[in-house]
């Protein structure tokens, strides 16, 4: 929310685990295109969560963004599908919006 609320896209994310021994693990990923929402933010994490978990209980989870950038100048695959890309970033503004207006969890995207 933070990241659409100052119109930046990230383009690095990290994921530190830390076990109940107290033993740090982190892992991070740079991307080719920037990410600012939230569906495609939280299949990211949960990729690289699933790389660095060794199935441990967990102590500490944490998710940090950096490598800012202003515009998202997105690079289509000719071997991917991109047709769905617009169209989930302004269904995810539209979600936004009105939960902004309206309140927190008003309209959720079913799934």
């Amino acid at each position: 929310k933070k990241l659409k609320e100052k119109k930046v896209y990230a383009n690095s994310i990290n994921i530190t685990i830390r076990n109940s021994e107290f033993k740090t693990y982190n892992h991070g990923h740079k991307y080719l295109n920037g990410i600012n929402n939230t569906e495609e933010l939280y299949e990211k994490s949960i990729e690289l969560f699933n790389e660095i978990w060794n199935k441990e209980p967990i102590r500490l989870i944490g998710l940090r963004v950096t490598n800012f950038s202003e515009s998202n100048n997105y690079q289509l695959s000719l071997f991917e599908e991109n047709k769905n890309i617009f169209l989930d970033d302004k269904t995810s503004s539209l979600v936004d919006d009105i939960n902004n207006r309206f309140g927190k969890n008003v309209i959720k995207k079913g799934c």
